[in-house]
């Protein structure tokens, strides 16, 4: 599928956006594709990096490509994007900022080499069934997939500590792999989940 640079703006060390006219509130915005690929270079800049709230609330969007230098999807990324499905070509990622999806319609969040993620990325994300997070990350941050009720299958074998609310109400998450290696369980970070474990050489946690 081909790429249209015409959607993009891009800064002189290579920062991509949408431009004002094809966001979730600029005149254009209906007229983006359904499958967003954003380009390796705009003109003769480089991407180096996206936006911050680059998909931000766009109802337009349902699935999008990254370049494969990308390492890291920014603030607000595609906070409140409703219809997005999937981000495909992020197997460079390492670093997800905060709120990045959060109450997005992500389904599939594939990120196999990722190494940090930030406060509420997949927060009340309502659709969302599998996440791969790969075998480097080692906490889940607040809110991490709080209230993601339909979330199955969560890999993420190095994980050794959930923060608060990390975990909360998934219903449908049974026994993720690396339970058996937690040490810090943070207040209600299993809450209202189905995860069934011997909690007992834990102290001090409130699930």
């Amino acid at each position: 599928m081909a790429t249209d640079e015409k959607y993009f703006n891009i800064t002189d060390d290579g920062v991509v956006s949408l431009k004002p006219e094809y966001q979730y509130d600029g005149s254009k915005n209906a007229e983006l594709p359904e499958h967003v690929i954003i380009p390796d270079a705009v003109g003769e800049i480089p991407v180096t990096a996206l936006a911050q709230k680059m998909f931000i609330y766009n109802l337009a969007v349902k699935r999008v490509t990254i370049p494969s230098t990308i390492t890291e999807l920014p603030v607000y990324f595609a906070y409140g994007a409703k219809n997005l499905k999937e981000v495909q070509n992020a197997e460079n990622v390492t670093k997800l900022s905060d709120g990045a999806f959060y109450q997005s319609g992500i389904t599939k969040a594939l990120f196999p080499n990722l190494g940090e993620i930030g406060v509420a990325v997949f927060g009340l994300c309502p659709f969302l069934l599998i996440a791969d997070l790969g075998s480097k990350i080692t906490a889940l941050s607040y809110q991490a997939f709080a209230r993601c009720d339909k979330l199955h299958t969560l890999r993420a074998g190095a994980v050794t500590s959930i923060a608060e609310y990390a975990l909360q109400s998934t219903r449908r998450l049974k026994n993720p792999a690396f339970l058996p290696n937690l040490t810090t369980v943070g207040a209600f970070g299993l809450y209202g989940s189905r995860v069934n474990y011997d909690w007992s050489s834990l102290t001090g946690c409130d699930f």
